[in-house]
């Protein structure tokens, strides 16, 4: 079981997460699982509510009973796909899957220095290294490269590689210009960088 948790403020998205995690916390913090920035929150105001995973079902505590779900406060609730909870100008949408998929994971390689990015999220960009989740870096420095340039998503037993600009994404040397399945060992290059796919054992 794993559940997708994505955050909107003002209709915008926030922030999101694909978590298979026992816990996962929404709290004030910016370190937090789901952050939520609000200066109205009481002084001292940390923790705001919690996810338990028991077997397989999601439970969620509202811990300040600052939050509602499903337009409630209840202190316990089972988590279904398509519950909303909300706080003021905040809604935290929920859902839940049964993936049969390993934990996989992007290597980046670029000029000598490698990293390895765990591809967590339901839905992961690789782009400009100041907005996107994983960092490609432009062959020209003076022309920055896109803010998305590529995409990896999490379908129900696969990764797929979303090409959105066509024109720095190659594959097999040429410009990718369709989805692609990602399959253990696979390269792809963003600009000035490699990428490799990998799935855990």
């Amino acid at each position: 079981m794993i559940i997708n948790i994505s955050c909107f403020k003002d209709q915008e998205l926030y922030n999101e997460i694909l978590s298979s995690s026992n816990k996962i916390f929404i709290t004030t913090k910016d370190d937090s699982h789901i952050y939520i920035e609000e200066e109205k929150i009481e002084k001292g105001e940390k923790e705001l509510a919690k996810i338990k995973k028991e077997g397989k079902i999601y439970i969620f505590e509202n811990t300040s009973n600052l939050l509602s779900i499903n337009n409630q406060k209840p202190q316990l609730a089972q988590i279904e796909t398509y519950d909303v909870a909300q706080y003021l100008n905040f809604k935290i949408y929920f859902k839940i899957y049964q993936i049969n998929i390993k934990k996989a994971y992007i290597e980046e390689e670029h000029e000598g220095r490698k990293k390895k990015h765990n591809l967590s999220r339901f839905l992961t960009f690789i782009g400009n290294p100041y907005t996107s989740h994983i960092p490609a870096y432009p062959k020209n420095p003076l022309i920055p490269i896109s803010d998305y340039a590529a995409a990896i998503i999490i379908r129900e037993d696969f990764y797929e590689l979303i090409p959105i600009n066509s024109q720095i994404v190659r594959y097999k040397m040429k410009e990718l210009k369709i989805s692609i399945r990602l399959e253990k060992g696979m390269s792809f290059e963003i600009g000035n960088s490699r990428f490799i796919f990998d799935i855990e054992n």
